[in-house]
């Protein structure tokens, strides 16, 4: 585990890995209930939107990622950081 978000209702953890992905546990009882590939490296930072339907990702790959929750589609992406982020969030 490389970094981990709560999503605003409590219902879901995303957890950030070092095999380039995140994993989605259900927050009642910890049970695994996805996981998606979202970076190249590992990834460094996660931070749920408050509609608990968005996740940004952040990775040693030097990128930022939005992924719709519902379709695991990749939504946007920054490229061309300097560092890989330690930590995002939504203002």
């Amino acid at each position: 585990m490389q970094c981990l978000d709560v999503a605003p209702d409590g219902q879901t953890i995303a957890v950030g890995r070092a095999d380039q992905t995140v994993q989605f546990y259900r927050g009642s009882d910890l049970d695994l209930m996805k996981t998606i590939r979202v970076h190249d490296e590992a990834v460094a930072a996660v931070a749920f939107h408050p509609s608990d339907r968005v996740i940004l990702t952040g990775s040693w790959d030097m990128k930022v990622r939005a992924w719709n929750l519902d379709t695991d589609a990749m939504l946007d992406e920054i490229v061309g950081l300097r560092e890989h982020p330690e930590q995002i969030t939504f203002s």
